[in-house]
């Protein structure tokens, strides 16, 4: 048996954490648009529903309750209003259902298109709430692709783009090999969230000195300066609050373990 179209909305809907009554209210606004163009401009298409059970679709117009009707688009005589409301006045306004023929068909189309629009859109929002507060973070990804000089970086549930000015000097990206990068700008966009990465930033050596290192990522050793040509040198400047904590010894490490696991910034291990 066919699954109706509430249930496939429904099922979408629960697979992809949106609520079915969004995206039937979705459906139903396109459905009122859809029959605008099928009926003329000169309908007052008030609103179109779905029969929840077997997912037909209807469409209402408004029509004024008058004397004598001059057009029957939009008004209807006082006989024939009270045949669908009893009791209704002059200037009373009626609900009736003016349905196109074979609008079955159309609105099955429109409503897989919208479905398909707003699970774009909440999917788009979805890795903007993920990534928005994480600017100044470290992320790790892999080289997908190159587009006009940038980098396109998969993170695993969206790309990020690696800007050709925010790549480091001499540093050369292959594609599927893995990188870490610092998140400079989360955007909004009319396709996707731009996540804007950076391998130049200074701050990207503090965020990897604090993965590399216990007691910057605690708080005991502090970086207080970066001086840093991407691709080529970079020195730091740390403090120490415990007297007991070498600060420089902290970040260089056992025969230089710890600063070793910064110097190959571009890839990941």
């Amino acid at each position: 048996m066919r699954d109706t179209v509430m249930e496939i909305i429904e099922r979408i809907g629960n697979e992809r954490n949106i609520s079915p009554e969004v995206l039937v209210e979705a459906v139903e606004a396109a459905m009122v648009s859809a029959s605008k163009k099928m009926l003329g401009p000169g309908v007052n298409v008030s609103r179109a529903s779905m029969d929840g059970e077997g997912g037909a679709f209807r469409v209402f117009a408004s029509k004024v309750v008058v004397d004598e009707v001059r057009d029957e688009t939009t008004e209807i005589s006082l006989e024939d209003a009270q045949q669908f409301k009893p009791g209704a006045e002059i200037g009373d306004e009626i609900e009736m259902d003016v349905t196109p023929p074979d609008f079955g068909r159309i609105a099955a189309q429109s409503a897989k298109q919208v479905v398909t629009q707003r699970l774009r859109e909440a999917e788009r929002e979805m890795v903007y709430g993920r990534y928005k507060n994480r600017i100044g973070d470290l992320v790790s990804g892999s080289v997908q692709r190159y587009e006009r000089g940038n980098v396109i970086v998969d993170l695993g549930i969206s790309e990020a783009v690696l800007p050709f000015k925010e790549q480091a000097f001499g540093e050369r990206y292959r594609v599927g090999e893995r990188l870490k990068a610092y998140i400079l700008d989360v955007q909004r966009s009319t396709k996707e969230p731009q996540i804007i990465l950076s391998r130049r930033d200074p701050k990207l050596l503090v965020k990897l000195f604090e993965q590399a290192v216990p007691e910057v990522a605690e708080g005991l050793v502090t970086v207080r300066l970066v001086a840093r040509e991407a691709g080529r040198r970079s020195k730091i400047a740390v403090s120490s609050s415990d007297s007991n904590v070498d600060p420089v010894g902290a970040c260089v490490g056992m025969k230089g373990s710890r600063v070793q696991m910064v110097v190959p910034v571009s890839y990941t291990h």
